[in-house]
C-alpha cells in the first residue's frame, strides 16, 4: 500500500479486522515523515509497480501523473488493449450466508479468543471421566514389581543374558530366509507399536553392521509403505479413488525398487 508519496507498506498484513486483530502477520512501513529524498523513493516504488501493471515505462507513469495530476487519472491515460488496469464494472451482491460467514470468520470484529474458537468449532462429547490417579500409580507399581518378580524367580534373566542373545542371533543369521524375517518383522512392529530400534540392534547383532543396517533400513521402508498404503485404502474407499490408491502404490514400490 502507498499513500500519498508518504507512507510505503509491504508485508502480508490487510487492513481487515482479521488480518490486524486475529491472524500474525509481518509487514514492513517506510514513513517519509516530510523528508523529500525519502519521499523520492516511495514515488519511484509506485511509478515502477503501476508501470509494470500498465505494460509501460516508469516514465510514462510519472509524465501521466503530472499530466492528469491525479494516480487515477494516469491511469485512465496510460488504459491499452494489452496489459493494463481497468475498473471492476460489475460486483455481484453477496449473499446473506457469505456475509454471516465475514463478520463471523473471515473478518471478525475483534481478536477471537482461542476458548471461543474450542466452544463454536470442538464437537459436544461427553468425554470419559478421567480415572482416580492413584489407580494408575497402583497399576504401574504392581507392573514393575511383577516383572521384578520374574526377572528374579523364574528363567527369564538367564534367557535375556547378552551373551545367549548374541550366540542365538548369530546361528539365526545363517538360515538363508533370516533377513526376510528381519526385514518382514518392521511392518507388524509399526502396527503394535513395538519398538522398533530393538529390531535394528537384533539385525545388527545378528549380520553385522553394514548388512544389518541395510535389511533393518529395508525393513523400515517396507513399513512405510504398507502403513501408507493401508491409510490410503481406508481414505479412499470408492471405485475410481482406489484405481488411484493403487497407481500410486506401484509407482511407491517402482521407486523403492
Amino acid at each position: 500500500m502507498i499513500v500519498d508519496d508518504e507512507v510505503l507498506l509491504i508485508g502480508s498484513a490487510n487492513f481487515a479486522n482479521r488480518s490486524m486483530g486475529l491472524d500474525t502477520e509481518c509487514s514492513v512501513a517506510i514513513e517519509a515523515r516530510g523528508e523529500e529524498r525519502v519521499a523520492a523513493v516511495i514515488r519511484r516504488f509506485r511509478s515502477r509497480l503501476m508501470a509494470e501493471h500498465l505494460g509501460t515505462s516508469e516514465e510514462a507513469v510519472e509524465a501521466a501523473v503530472r499530466q492528469a495530476g491525479s494516480l487515477a487519472g494516469a491511469i485512465a491515460i496510460l488504459q491499452s488493449e494489452g496489459r493494463t488496469l481497468k475498473p471492476y464494472e460489475r460486483l455481484d451482491e453477496p449473499s446473506e450466508a457469505m456475509i454471516a460467514i465475514a463478520e463471523n470468520v473471515a473478518d471478525p470484529e475483534q481478536p477471537v479468543t482461542l476458548d471461543k474458537l474450542v466452544a463454536q468449532f470442538a464437537p459436544d462429547i461427553a468425554g470419559p471421566q478421567a480415572r482416580p490417579r492413584w489407580k494408575f500409580l497402583l497399576a504401574t507399581v504392581l507392573v514393575l514389581a511383577a516383572l521384578a518378580a520374574m526377572w528374579r524367580y523364574t528363567p527369564l534373566a538367564a534367557w535375556a543374558d547378552a551373551e545367549r542373545i548374541r550366540a542365538w542371533a548369530e546361528s539365526f543369521s545363517k538360515y538363508p530366509w533370516a533377513p526376510l524375517i528381519v526385514m518382514a518383522a518392521y511392518t507388524p512392529a509399526s502396527l503394535v507399536l513395538f519398538p522398533r530400534p530393538l529390531i535394528t540392534l537384533f539385525a545388527v547383532v545378528a549380520f553385522g553392521a553394514v548388512l544389518g543396517f541395510v535389511y533393518a533400513f529395508s525393513g523400515i521402508l517396507l513399513a512405510a509403505l504398507a502403513t501408507y498404503a493401508l491409510g490410503l485404502r481406508l481414505v479412499l474407499s470408492n471405485s475410481q479413488d482406489e484405481k488411484i490408491a493403487s497407481t500410486i502404490i506401484e509407482r511407491l514400490i517402482c521407486f523403492m525398487i
